[in-house]
């Protein structure tokens, strides 16, 4: 596909996307340096805010199938790390860090929140507030529309102009 055919919006896309990418590859090598996966340290993320947290709920914050977050958990309830707790229903697991897995992760992630406070204050917090808001809301737009496309809606039905190049 030609520049041509690339609008402005593919283009912010694309470096929003870009820069993601970027900060995801520098969790990925923490992750890695720790001896976790970029998914296993997401996870530790979720696990040590502590709370009550279900395998759906891991599902849908890290956008994985179920079968994915249940292979993901099992080295760690192996490792005697997680374990899963009975639920709000019979079919309902909850999952939480045993004591030797808030001991090794615990450190690890208030580590990466202390990096990412302190990027935010160098950032500025009001800043990163309105950047994360305005990234939300053209998420919510972009989602919208693509899944009305992904529905079989025509791109005249799904733009506010009737045209492909907006």
């Amino acid at each position: 596909m030609g520049k041509e055919a690339v609008g402005a919006g593919r283009r912010v896309a694309d470096r929003l996307t870009e820069a993601a990418a970027r900060i995801d590859a520098a969790y990925a090598a923490y992750a890695a340096k720790e001896g976790l996966t970029f998914n296993g340290l997401m996870l530790m993320c979720i696990l040590a805010q502590g709370g009550y947290v279900t395998q759906r709920d891991i599902c849908e914050q890290l956008m994985l199938s179920k079968s994915t977050v249940r292979s993901m958990l099992l080295p760690f309830m192996r490792s005697g790390e997680v374990e899963l707790l009975p639920g709000a229903n019979r079919k309902e697991k909850a999952v939480a860090l045993t004591d030797a897995g808030r001991s090794r992760y615990l450190p690890m992630v208030k580590a990466l929140a202390a990096v990412e406070d302190d990027a935010v204050r160098e950032f500025g917090s009001k800043r990163a507030e309105a950047l994360a808001d305005a990234y939300e809301e053209l998420a919510g737009i972009a989602s919208s529309r693509a899944a009305a496309l992904a529905l079989g809606a025509d791109v005249a039905r799904v733009t506010r102009r009737g045209d492909d190049d907006a």
